[in-house]
């Protein structure tokens, strides 16, 4: 049997893209290669199992990176993919398969019923309905072309849509084998390394702030320049720092390759509140209550033992009363918390991350179908591609938007 399409991946982009093919060629016919027991399972612990699956803002190109430059692509596939199958669009697809979404305060969007496994069933069911097979512990080692039918595995099909995933998270599926099958049509890659994964530290340079969850503003500096900045939940752990904060950063730290000389994380522990009015505020506190040790300076405005790791980072004692602190200790206080230094050693690496960045230039692909320029009838969506996105369901939708244009087009084509 020669189906008319074949799906290579049952993540996030290869069930869209298997859904969108089915719809376009409107006849059973679309089947689906997942390599795991089951598809789907990198989608179920997206959001901590909730599924960001996308951002009121993540129809805007500028959120997203690849190390093509516009000349060569990357810029314009990102701009017509997203133009073709936005947010919008992604969010009608939802509520159409059954999946309301609501919309956090920071303009996340999940599904109404924070269910991961939700989405998850009902891309399956989706599927299901419109004939697509799925076919898990199928992988592919090999991808060819025979006249002009390809072969992926056993299975023969006229077109073919590569949604292998990239390295991120091996553990759930991608392991990056999919690489291999697009190179062997002649395309190429950038080089690869993991993004939106936490940040690693010595055990010196965050003394006692293991656990301790904060909202909070941050700026990475390499080498004394500010590479990047961002606001979120940060959580200190007993490696370095993870949440969403740390996540935003991680990818400017892979892509130094290792190279960590004075890597610094300046963390600005109560970033509502300017140096001048934390100075002013904790000095007016210490001259009310002078018989305080200054360890409870920060009672009601720090975690207590966040509190104690600035003292130390200024230089005071905690035992210190608190009658002693003059305006310029109040002052180094201040800056003290304004900018929380902490070195980084690093990232957790791909073990441990979200999503890949590098990967198959997008600029080898025609931008209004992905399909490849080199293989009529080969195409290729989501993580596989050289495109990742800012930390927050940006990433999600490029899935969605990448797999649904693959897959509209190869099920037209087919």
């Amino acid at each position: 049997m020669i189906h008319p399409v074949c799906v290579i991946g049952g993540g996030a982009s290869g069930l869209t893209a298997a859904v969108a093919a089915a719809r376009a060629l409107g006849e059973p016919g679309v089947v689906v290669l997942e390599r795991l027991p089951r598809a789907g399972k990198k989608l179920l612990s997206t959001g901590s199992g909730r599924c960001n699956l996308s951002h009121r803002e993540a129809g805007d190109p500028a959120r997203y990176h690849s190390a093509e430059s516009p000349a060569t692509g990357g810029a314009e596939t990102v701009a017509r993919v997203l133009g073709r199958f936005g947010v919008r669009e992604t969010l009608d697809f939802f509520e159409d398969i059954g999946i309301p979404v609501r919309e956090d305060g920071r303009g996340r969007l999940y599904p109404y019923s924070l269910q991961a496994g939700a989405v998850v069933d009902a891309l399956r069911f989706e599927a299901a309905r419109l004939g697509a097979e799925i076919r898990p512990d199928t992988p592919v080692r090999r991808l060819a072309r025979e006249g002009g039918v390809y072969r992926a595995g056993e299975v023969l099909a006229r077109r073919v849509i590569v949604a292998a995933g990239g390295m991120a998270s091996p553990s759930l599926g991608s392991d990056g084998s999919g690489y291999a099958l697009l190179e062997g049509f002649g395309h190429t890659r950038t080089a690869v390394f993991a993004g939106l994964t936490q940040l690693t530290a010595g055990r010196e340079a965050i003394p006692g702030l293991d656990g301790i969850r904060v909202e909070a503003g941050a700026t990475l500096r390499i080498r004394g320049r500010a590479a990047a900045s961002a606001r979120d939940e940060l959580l200190f752990t007993a490696y370095g720092l993870s949440g969403p904060l740390a996540l935003s950063l991680s990818r400017s730290v892979s892509a130094l390759g290792g190279e960590m000389s004075d890597v610094v994380l300046e963390a600005d522990l109560l970033p509502d509140m300017d140096a001048a009015a934390l100075a002013a505020r904790l000095a007016e506190r210490a001259e009310k209550r002078p018989e305080w040790p200054l360890e409870n300076l920060f009672l009601g405005l720090l975690h207590k033992r966040a509190g104690l790791a600035v003292l130390r980072a200024a230089g005071l004692s905690p035992a210190a009363l608190c009658g002693g602190l003059d305006g310029g200790g109040a002052r180094r206080l201040a800056s003290a918390v304004k900018a929380y230094r902490i070195p980084l050693t690093g990232t957790r690496g791909f073990g441990e991350a979200q999503v890949t960045c590098g990967g198959v230039r997008p600029g080898e692909f025609d931008p209004g179908t992905l399909e490849s320029r080199l293989s009529p009838g080969l195409y290729a969506c989501g993580e596989i591609l050289d495109v990742d996105g800012s930390c927050g369901g940006f990433n999600l939708q490029w899935a969605w938007s990448s797999g649904w244009v693959a897959g509209t087009s190869a099920g037209r084509g087919a």
